[in-house]
């Protein structure tokens, strides 16, 4: 009784919220409302959105000239795709979202936030199956995702994108097109990075480009640098996962790369000789 209530006041807001951003006149109140309406829908007991959302408006606002309804309306129509899977194959294999999506990443937003919700948009495109992860690459998404991350400074874009990155490594069929795109040698660069989750991220998503593909091994084993903070990482981060997966990582290169594997051993050994 108590889900049933929870559900039927979280609709009547979600109109209530909807008839407001349709009202609403300026950037100020369809920010609000949108805000308003993104904590609505990931209160819904039941994936019963009211048909008096305006989901075409919603996508209009992605065109706004203000960053804030941008994110807004990213954040709304990602809310979306997690609640109902009719809205995600709409969105997504319907009305061809991720394409505006990668269009706008392409545009290089000042805003870190709506790039990191732009990023997160796109995951859960993937997320509800290959046809939508593959909807990236065919809107020529991946340059844009990975140029976002040696782009940017912010660990939280970054985050996004390894997350993305991972998402669309996870279909064995992309992992070719992450490779030529470059998405071993951003991976390896996240490794530096300080947040655990980011490197964690960094770590499965070359845990999954690696395998069966000696190009990448290759050029992960020849970045002598990426090889030391494997080295690092197994040995003194502080974070079991980072441990775990880094070992591994090292452990498969000392196996199908070990020449490379020692010559980065041999150039950071104050002796000049492996260890």
């Amino acid at each position: 009784m108590k889900d049933i209530q929870v559900q039927m006041a979280v609709e009547h807001g979600l109109v209530k919220e909807a008839d407001a951003l349709v009202a609403a006149t300026d950037a100020f109140a369809q920010t609000k409302a949108l805000a308003a309406i993104s904590i609505l829908i990931s209160q819904l007991v039941e994936p019963n959105i009211p048909s008096a959302l305006d989901v075409p408006l919603i996508i209009s606002l992605l065109d706004s000239p203000d960053a804030s309804v941008q994110t807004g309306a990213c954040n709304v129509l990602t809310g979306l795709m997690a609640a109902d899977e009719s809205q995600w194959r709409r969105l997504v294999l319907g009305v061809g979202l991720t394409s505006k999506l990668v269009a706008m990443l392409k545009a290089k937003p000042e805003s870190s936030g709506l790039r990191i919700n732009l990023l997160a948009a796109l995951t859960l495109a993937a997320q509800g199956g290959e046809e939508g992860a593959a909807a990236v690459t065919e809107a020529d998404g991946l340059a844009p995702v990975l140029e976002a991350c040696s782009s940017s400074g912010s660990e939280k874009v970054q985050e996004a994108v390894a997350d993305l990155v991972c998402q669309l490594a996870s279909y064995e069929g992309l992992r070719a097109a992450l490779s030529d795109a470059g998405a071993v040698p951003v991976l390896s660069g996240l490794l530096g990075v300080d947040e655990p989750e980011v490197v964690v991220r960094a770590l499965m998503g070359l845990g999954m480009l690696l395998p069966g593909s000696e190009g990448n091994q290759r050029a992960l084993a020849g970045d002598q640098a990426a090889v030391r903070r494997l080295v690092a990482l197994m040995t003194a981060s502080a974070d079991a996962d980072v441990k775990a997966l880094s070992r591994d990582l090292f452990v498969g290169l000392t196996r199908s790369c070990k020449d490379e594997v020692a010559e980065a051993m041999r150039a950071a050994s104050p002796t000049g000789t492996a260890s």
